[in-house]
């Protein structure tokens, strides 16, 4: 819990009070949509009841589009807004600059998706730049298409309206999520964090033992799943997301306010769920490591007794 601003009473052996427990009602609520959605209840606030979200795990299905292109229907044909009086051809499209004039004046570039012939919108030339300006790799994102559906536009006599192609929120995972490269998420198999890359010793500030270098590559997919799940309240964007396990650990002794984002952060789902299945899985032979954030510990060491910290984990 301390991923999430809260730390654990060791006098009154529970977990510390929040102003108003604000910060418990959020993460009920973030993890009852995740469990929501793994049960088979689908998403909560769905753009498309029809459909089940779809997944994608490359940027090749999305296609940027020029600004004077046509843009299409949920046909896939090309939007006419004039035609000819005498043979009824088209003499005038809808251009993707006057249907996405909101969205180009934000910065973002505009992308046909052929798989629900409707569109997406990132700020990026392509949907898996990589790598960032900042030199990060992206390796995945959920897309939400709030310009997809049913559309208005003002032919210069009356509203029209054209039927695009209406998604749900998709996920999106980028080559580099499968790739190997070091760092976060990189980690082949779970099985490997609680076999041979598990911790021998207590205290050491070995970087690689670090619990952001324990993270899986399938850590990218419970990362996004949280944002696939939310009806947008988790945080998410540059500046926004916290991945950072420093940043992390030292939210927890700020305000409130502060605290709170921790609980909007998926990323501190994935790290608490990491941490309490190498606690829970020691190989044998091997004794048993609590990260309290960053770092391994002997949890007898930490505070108090092993069995008290068996005890918050659920173990027997």
């Amino acid at each position: 819990m301390m991923f999430f601003g809260l730390q654990w009473d060791f006098e009154r052996n529970r977990w510390e009070d929040d102003v108003e427990g604000v910060n418990k009602q959020i993460l009920e609520t973030i993890k009852g949509r995740v469990t929501q959605f793994l049960t088979g209840g689908g998403l909560r606030e769905p753009q498309n009841t029809a459909e089940k979200p779809r997944l994608f795990c490359s940027g090749a299905p999305f296609e940027k589009q020029e600004s004077g292109r046509a843009a299409r229907d949920i046909n896939g044909k090309d939007i006419v807004t004039a035609r000819d009086d005498n043979t009824g051809l088209p003499t005038e499209y809808l251009t993707i600059d006057r249907a996405f004039s909101t969205q180009q004046r934000g910065g973002n570039n505009v992308f046909w998706v052929p798989a629900f012939n409707g569109y997406d919108f990132s700020r990026r030339d392509s949907i898996c730049s990589s790598p960032l300006p900042d030199g990060k790799v992206l390796l995945g994102r959920v897309a939400r298409p709030t310009s997809s559906g049913l559309f208005d536009y003002f032919n210069g006599e009356k509203m029209v309206k054209y039927n695009m192609g209406k998604t749900n929120r998709h996920m999106i995972l980028c080559p580099a999520a499968f790739a190997s490269r070091g760092g976060g998420h990189s980690v082949v198999s779970l099985s490997e964090t609680v076999g041979s890359l598990y911790p021998s010793n207590f205290g050491s500030a070995d970087t690689s033992k670090a619990l952001d270098r324990m993270m899986t590559r399938g850590s990218t997919f419970y990362h996004e799943l949280f944002h696939l799940t939310d009806n947008d309240d988790t945080l998410r964007g540059e500046g926004q997301e916290n991945y950072n396990l420093a940043d992390i650990a030292k939210a927890v002794k700020e305000d409130i306010n502060r605290r709170i984002k921790l609980a909007h952060n998926p990323e501190s789902y994935v790290l608490l769920a990491q941490a309490l299945h190498m606690y829970r899985s020691p190989p044998e032979g091997k004794r048993r490591v609590l990260y309290g954030v960053s770092f391994p510990m002997n949890p007898e060491s930490f505070g108090h007794n092993e069995d008290r910290w068996r005890a918050i984990a659920g173990l027997p």
